[in-house]
This record gives structure tokens, sequence and C-alpha cells, in this order.
């Protein structure tokens, strides 16, 4: 069994935020961090990040907005995917346009089944209109030493982005209320990206290189409580591989393989059979 750790969540109750941010040099903590930002869209310094998003569909860049003082993840069919620790607005910001949260659409009843049967640190809800996006495809396994592009949206900052690579090891996240399966990354003095306060909730994308298409891998959610350790501890992720058919079941956005398994209405029925299976507590 994963031994949990105990970790600083990242969207508190202040009137700021701010995002992922690339370290490049001097003594900084990563609670208050005034290092160099990544503000515009990486296409050139990550591979492939201008493609495989789907039939007509943009990049990372444009599925993650801002919901309060933290950062969500927009899915498909009109459902947005967040930490359940972050405070919900009653609009979801993403790509300049604002958009309604629908009122009581929210589902905090992700079931995390490794030894604890706790709820996840992640949220559901759906918004009134829908973006013109294809589905995200969630990823349904988390590979150790594998690149992630991390995305947050800060307040005076805007969307910003990092990249780090994900540690060996999973790990068991006690948030208070909430058990989470977990992946790290280690934040290195020199490149590396680092979660701070307000990037909670936002997404983690890696590179499939078999389906040549871009997977959203994790939730951004805590840091280490270490804050004055020289190497700043290490940013934790919920390790959504191990929730991805509980959020496909309620959202209707099949796995890849299910698209070649069923028609729209037979894709209607497994959702809500696997709805009904995965919705309890």
């Amino acid at each position: 069994m994963k031994q949990p750790v105990l970790v600083l969540l990242l969207a508190l109750a202040i009137p700021f935020s701010q995002a992922v941010a690339v370290k490049t040099g001097g003594d900084q903590s990563p609670y208050d961090f005034d290092g160099t930002y990544h503000t515009t869209v990486p296409t050139n310094e990550i591979g492939n990040w201008s493609m495989g998003w789907g039939s007509g569909g943009g990049t990372g860049w444009d599925y993650v907005g801002a919901t309060g003082a933290a950062s969500a993840v927009y899915l498909g069919n009109g459902w947005v995917l967040t930490a359940a620790h972050v405070n919900l607005d009653s609009i979801f910001t993403l790509g300049g346009t604002v958009y309604q949260r629908v009122a009581n659409s929210e589902i905090t009843s992700i079931v995390t089944t490794n030894g604890t049967n706790g709820i996840a640190d992640l949220t559901l809800f759906r918004i009134a209109s829908e973006p013109n996006l294809p589905p995200l495809t969630i990823a349904t396994t988390t590979n150790p030493g594998s690149s992630v592009v991390m995305l947050g949206f800060g307040g005076g900052h805007g969307e910003t982005w990092g990249l780090n690579t994900i540690n060996p090891e999973g790990t068991l996240v006690d948030a208070g209320s909430w058990w989470s399966d977990d992946f790290s990354v280690t934040y290195s003095p020199i490149t590396d990206a680092n979660l701070v306060l307000g990037d909670s909730g936002g997404g983690d994308f890696t590179y499939n290189p078999d389906s040549r298409q871009w997977e959203l891998t994790g939730i951004n959610e805590a840091v280490d409580t270490i804050s004055t350790d020289a190497t700043y501890g290490d940013s934790y992720m919920i390790d959504l591989s191990e929730y991805a058919p509980q959020i496909n079941a309620i959202t209707g956005v099949p796995e890849p393989e299910t698209w070649l398994l069923f028609g729209a209405g037979a894709l209607l029925l497994y959702a809500r059979s696997r709805l009904t299976r995965f919705r309890c507590g």
C-alpha cells in the first residue's frame, strides 16, 4: 500500500493567485515564487504540442481556465474538472470567454479504492454552454519518467506553463477530507516547474506516442509542506489514470477504444450504467 503524505493545498482562501513557474535562480520559496513565468503557448519549446488534440482542436492551452482563485480543466460535453478543495465560483473562464456554472451540477463522489475507499480530491461540474472543442482524452496509464506539461491559471500572470518529469513512485495523498492517488514531480533549481498557490485544479498533459495524442494525465493538487527545504520538495498531481473510468462514465466522454465499440446510443447506455455503478457515497 502506498504511504500517505501530508501536503499543502494550493487553493487557499487568499485574495491573489500565482501559477506554474519556472525558476531561473535565487533562493525562492515555492509559496512565494517570483521566478520567470512561461505565458506564451509552448509550441516551439515542446515537441508535438500543436498536434494530437482531436479534430479541429487547439492545444492543452485551450482547455485550462479559472474558477474563483484557482484553476479547472474543460473535458468536453459541457463538463469541467477541478480539485474538490477549490472554492468554486459561479463562472468558469476559458480563453477569455465566461461560462456559467450549472447550479447543483457538482459531483464529488469519485472514489479512491487503493486501500482507503475514500473520496478523491476531484470535483466535476457542468457549464451552461459548451466551448467549440473536441473532448479531451484522459490517460489510462501513467508512465514514470515521462515529461509532463503543467498548466495553471494564475491571478496576475494569466495561464502559465512549465515542464517536468514524473517521479518513479506514486503517492497516496492525505488532504484531510480527501484521499487521492497522486503522482509527483520534483523541483530542481534550474529549469523545472513547480506548483504554487492558485494552481489547484489545473491540468497536466503527457504525449502518448502510440496514439499520437496528448492526454490529460493529472490535476494539480498540492506541494510538500516543507517550505524551507532548498530543493523545494515535490509537487503533487492527482493521477487521473486511477479515476478515468469513473470520470468518463459521468461525462460520457469515452476512452479512445470505446469509440470503436459503441455507437452513440450504446455509448449513452454504457455511460449511464457505469454512472450507477460508481456514484456511491
